[in-house]
């Protein structure tokens, strides 16, 4: 360090100790969002599972898992559940709200609810919001995408047909006058 001159007991570039200073926020938890269906059709249920870990060293209160479902699928709202077990949640339109009261380290919640599928053939996108209300501008955003495919229509088997037998006998002159055929249809 250099002196000035002036201020002979304070120096121009002076030393700063490096203090570690812990920031609180950043990734503490991780989620993601599966179907048990990857390919459906219309009006075939769908159950969602939003998986939210802990990977943090601390326990997280109040997680906030949003899922506004798109228009292409119709929410089931008393199949909304935590960890297995029915939970009431915020329900508005076709948007659910589940908060996690708590999550220890390493512990993982799971929101799971069934769904309608509204539409006839394509891919639905579904994304879900979940957030840290410690840390409510770094959201996770898991999504899922599911094919609608059309139903096809189920075959129905042909009924057996049974022969018939002509009743009445040739007489147009050939040389199978007299004689009866049975005729089968095609197959």
């Amino acid at each position: 360090t250099s002196e000035d001159p002036n201020y002979p007991e304070e120096p121009i570039d002076p030393v700063v100790p490096e203090v570690e200073v812990p920031v609180k926020g950043g990734k503490s938890f991780e989620a993601t969002k599966t179907a048990n269906k990857q390919i459906v059709s219309l009006n075939d249920k769908v159950t969602y599972q939003i998986a939210v870990k802990n990977t943090s060293t601390e326990t997280i209160k109040g997680i906030v898992v949003e899922d506004d479902l798109p228009k292409e699928l119709s929410l089931l709202s008393d199949t909304i559940k935590l960890n297995g077990q029915l939970v009431k949640a915020t329900i508005k339109d076709n948007k659910l709200i589940v908060v996690i009261p708590e999550l220890k380290a390493g512990q993982q919640a799971v929101v799971s609810f069934d769904a309608i599928v509204k539409i006839a053939n394509g891919k639905i996108k579904n994304i879900a919001v979940v957030t840290n209300p410690e840390d409510p501008e770094n959201p996770e955003e898991p999504e899922n995408i599911i094919t609608v495919t059309p139903k096809t229509p189920e075959k129905e088997t042909p009924k057996p047909v049974k022969p018939t037998t002509p009743t009445g006998t040739n007489t147009g002159g050939s040389s199978n006058t007299g004689k009866s055929y049975s005729y089968l249809p095609k197959t």
